[in-house]
């Protein structure tokens, strides 16, 4: 695992490889744990997390060509395994794999941030989450 996101441009059925990412904000060599990526509701954001040699979720803002930019990072509960928006973009759920938890973070549309509303659901071993 490499720990980057790649950006691909659909153009006349073929798609080529625009960009590569870093999505790991730790300085550390080897394998990188990234797990989960997720679009906005709003198409404006997008988040990565990673688990391995760093617990954190990374927030890109979408360029007008597609391609991303770092806006933000957020320490996060011990291996986010999988997170989520609502479906308002307005929050994002964190299930921490290790840390028998699922964090909720407000989410600010305007700038991407991310801020912990300490109103963590104790659940054991959460990978997945699923708003009905």
């Amino acid at each position: 695992m490499k720990g980057t996101v790649d950006v691909f441009q659909l153009t006349d059925g073929e798609m080529k490889k625009i960009q590569t990412i870093d999505a790991d904000t730790s300085a550390t060599s080897g394998d990188h744990g990234s797990a989960a990526i997720q679009l906005s509701p709003d198409g404006k954001w997008l988040i990565a997390s990673n688990r391995i040699t760093s617990n954190q979720l990374v927030v890109y803002a979408i360029q007008s060509d597609g391609r991303l930019q770092k806006r933000y990072h957020q320490e996060v509960v011990k291996k986010p395994r999988f997170f989520c928006f609502n479906e308002t973009g307005t929050q994002v759920l964190v299930a921490g794999q290790d840390a028998d938890r699922i964090q909720v973070f407000d989410f600010d549309r305007k700038n991407g941030t991310l801020k912990n509303l300490n109103k963590d659901l104790l659940v054991p071993s959460p990978v997945c989450i699923t708003l009905l």
